[in-house]
């Protein structure tokens, strides 16, 4: 599993929404949970977001990209890092 991009947006209604890039570098096919744990400068947990898959996707082949989007309602000024967590099933990839 390969991150290619992270970008972020905000909006007027003080939403931030994230979009992630990633390849399936494996050789299986698997159906993808993805989520976000967001924490501040001081790596303490902020929030978890749950990652949708672009519509009409539910398997991800291997040697494919898939974009994923979420979103969190909003954050305080200042420096954030986003863990990203993919998995299948219970195991995290």
């Amino acid at each position: 599993m390969k991150v290619r991009s992270v970008t972020w947006q905000a909006t007027e209604e003080n939403q931030i929404y994230f979009s992630i890039d990633i390849t399936n570098s494996g050789n299986m096919a698997f159906t993808p949970v993805i989520n976000g744990v967001i924490r501040n400068e001081a790596g303490e947990y902020v929030e978890r977001i749950r990652f949708e898959l672009q519509e009409g996707k539910q398997v991800f082949p291997p040697l494919q990209n898939l974009r994923a989007e979420g979103g969190y309602a909003s954050l305080a000024n200042g420096s954030y890092s986003l863990e990203i967590e993919v998995g299948h099933g219970s195991n995290i990839i």
